[in-house]
């Protein structure tokens, strides 16, 4: 905890009076000028990676791909896009239900919505977990609830999005397509890494709390203190944890209809194996915060990994297009709920101490 001022000027007056000489402290870049210089850099990576992309793409082709779409299909589209949302809205909810919170489905929904549209802002594909959390916590008796369903909830769905991608590598859903050897057990790695972060989720916070909760704000403390015990205690029944994976392969399952929906309206239908493979990876390594809201990366990444696995390189590109209409769509949403859906705490709240 900083000193206070009364604190500071008896410290000064004391070093005076016993002629000490003050230390002078090394000139440091000011916390402003550092977060400047981080967001060009941000800004000038997404618009390389972008460049690079469009430059080596035809992109007469995807045109043309783009012009084939039917409206009957963008449709489809968006009733899938919708009910995904709705899904992942659905699966935290019932995690804040689990713990007795009774936050209204809306509430959560409009919550959730808010979220994407900061991440579609913010670097990597988190910050807006961060940002519906906080909206949340306002709702909830118990704030840390807010953060333990929405961490448990996104690594679950990562370890059912990686897992359905597992078993795909090992069925083999289109075996006239080799599956490269570093996929293969990249996919593998990955399944059982956010398979260990299910197990162990609440380690994390115990230890935080255990070695340097001592130097954190007291609401702070509170809050991974809390997080450790739900991630630890009632998260971790076997009813809690079998339907928060049920949610997620049902949403997860949703995903990749709307990737493969978006292939076969783009005239490429038979990629299904490249999407279930790939799809998953990108998702994982598109939330590394070196773009902004993961721009020029996930374009990257969809054109470099679906194309070795045999996809057209333009449809690739458009399935990331797609990926960026559907969050534009649900991020309007979300500005929506923002203006006009002010979170409100719940009329009796326990002390937090």
């Amino acid at each position: 905890m900083p000193p206070s001022p009364a604190g500071i000027d008896a410290a000064t007056t004391s070093q005076e009076s016993s002629g000490e000489p003050r230390a002078s402290s090394a000139p440091t870049a000011p916390p402003a000028k550092k977060g400047r210089t981080w967001t060009l850099l941000k800004w000038t990576l997404t618009v390389l990676l972008l460049s690079v992309v469009l430059w080596r793409l035809p992109l007469a082709d995807l045109a043309a791909r783009l012009g084939q779409i039917r409206p009957s299909q963008v449709l489809v589209l968006v009733a899938i896009a919708t009910v995904q949302v709705a899904l992942s809205t659905a699966r935290w909810w019932r995690l804040l239900r689990r713990l007795g919170e009774r936050v209204s489905y809306a509430a959560a929904f409009g919550d959730s919505c808010v979220g994407i549209l900061y991440n579609f802002l913010l670097p990597g594909s988190v910050g807006g977990d961060v940002v519906r959390a906080l909206r949340m916590r306002a709702r909830v008796a118990r704030p840390h609830r807010a953060w333990s369903t929405s961490i448990l909830e996104r690594i679950v769905g990562l370890f059912a999005m990686a897992t359905l991608a597992s078993v795909a590598a090992v069925a083999g859903v289109d075996a006239s397509l080799p599956l490269p050897g570093w996929l293969r057990y990249g996919t593998f790695a990955l399944t059982l890494g956010l398979a260990a972060a299910f197990v162990f989720a609440s380690l994390p916070f115990r230890l935080l709390v255990r070695f340097v909760g001592h130097r954190l704000p007291e609401v702070a403390r509170v809050d991974l203190a809390g997080v450790g015990e739900d991630l630890a205690g009632p998260l971790t029944t076997l009813s809690v944890r079998a339907e928060v994976f049920g949610w997620s392969l049902v949403y997860q399952i949703s995903s990749f209809v709307f990737v493969i929906a978006c292939a076969s309206a783009l005239g490429a239908p038979n990629h299904v194996h490249a999407i279930l493979i790939g799809v998953p990876m990108i998702y994982v390594l598109s939330l590394v915060p070196i773009t902004v809201g993961g721009h020029g990366l996930r374009e990257g990444l969809y054109v470099g990994i679906l194309g070795a696995l045999g996809m057209p390189g333009e449809v690739a590109l458009a399935l990331s297009g797609a990926f960026v209409v559907s969050t534009l769509l649900f991020s309007g949403v979300g500005g929506l709920f923002l203006a006009f859906d002010a979170p409100r705490a719940p009329r009796s709240r326990p002390p937090t101490a």
